[in-house]
């Protein structure tokens, strides 16, 4: 079992300061934010769809069935939608990006319903969710900073 502890800024916690002060606070905020998200769907859960993130520098990549089919730079960063058409039907990925609160949301659609991201092997075959188990059971806000414990088992 390993834990990882992660500071997050509470919304009413952000300094005032300068404006030039507060693109550098964004700026460190924003240091080491790759996100990539696995999508498992379709007849069979045949199909994957990989959202490849980052928030700092406002890439997008998303990749098909392991073919890139969005390549897309935005700076800076904000919420955005990338559609695909999958066996005649329309799937979604809708990123929210919460800047005041420090979120940034991901979900997808197919066919109108909301699919679950789950945790894959680098080849996104083979699901981690019988081998891996993720929780956050517990956290404490210490001088206006929320204090998480994730758990890996």
């Amino acid at each position: 079992m390993s834990s990882i502890v992660r500071k997050v800024r509470q919304p009413g916690a952000v300094k005032q300061t300068k404006k030039k002060g507060k693109f550098f606070e964004w700026l460190g905020l924003g240091v080491g934010t790759v996100v990539a998200r696995t999508w498992k769907f379709g007849p069979g859960k045949k199909h994957t769809i990989v959202l490849e993130h980052d928030c700092m520098t406002g890439r997008r990549q998303v990749w098909l069935n392991k073919k890139l089919v969005h390549n897309q730079t935005v700076f800076p960063d904000r919420s955005f939608e990338v559609f695909v058409d999958v066996d005649g039907k329309q799937g979604k990925i809708v990123v929210q990006n919460k800047l005041l609160s420090l979120q940034v949301h991901y979900h997808f659609y197919y066919n109108g319903e909301e699919q679950v991201s789950r945790m894959f092997d680098s080849s996104c075959r083979n699901s981690l969710e019988s081998v891996l188990s993720v929780s956050v059971p517990d956290f404490e806000v210490q001088n206006g900073v929320a204090m998480f414990v994730v758990e890996c088992k």
